[in-house]
């Protein structure tokens, strides 16, 4: 595949991350932004699955758009970088969340569309709709605890529902249904 078709894909990739984040942001229920609706993972889910591992840099991108203005402080210079270094962790996260259900359900599956058997959508809810979500769920709240936007001890409910967005939009917004 050509070089400027996988930096088209990857843009457009971080493009539709992004707008689908600020449109399930906008529906926001918490005041930390973490909302038990969140397609882009489903998006990120399904683009890695069909075009394969090199969509990462999209979801990726996205993501840390997405999050950068969500979670940035303006005040200064430097609270702006400092606030852009937990915005990372989240992009990496979802990144190695996305990456790793992808892998896992293609080892299992050792098939091209891995959806074609009853056991193989049962893979596939698991290894991409509930490993890859706990990874995100964890490092990103995580992530939002470390920067002091969550209080530690809001950790495990933010968490609880975090995760309940990755994994219902990891199963009910992907493309390949």
């Amino acid at each position: 595949m050509g070089l400027l078709r996988q930096i088209g894909g990857t843009i457009v990739l971080a493009i539709a991350y992004y707008g689908m984040a600020e449109i399930s942001r906008h529906l926001a229920s918490t005041p930390q932004n973490v909302i038990p609706v969140w397609p882009p993972d489903g998006i990120a889910t399904g683009a890695v699955l069909l075009f394969g591992n090199w969509m990462g840099y999209g979801v990726l991108l996205g993501s840390f758009l997405a999050n950068f203005w969500a979670f940035r402080d303006p005040t200064s210079f430097l609270s702006l970088v400092i606030s852009t270094v937990p915005v990372l962790g989240i992009a990496i996260g979802t990144t190695l969340a996305t990456l790793l259900g992808a892998f896992l359900l293609r080892k299992t599956t050792n098939i091209h569309y891995p959806l074609e058997r009853v056991t193989n959508v049962f893979k596939f809810l698991i290894l991409t709709g509930m490993v890859g979500p706990i990874i995100n769920a964890t490092v990103g709240v995580a992530c939002l605890a470390l920067s002091g936007k969550v209080p530690w001890t809001e950790y495990g409910t933010v968490r609880s529902l975090d995760l309940v967005g990755c994994v219902s939009d990891s199963v009910t917004h992907h493309p390949l249904e």
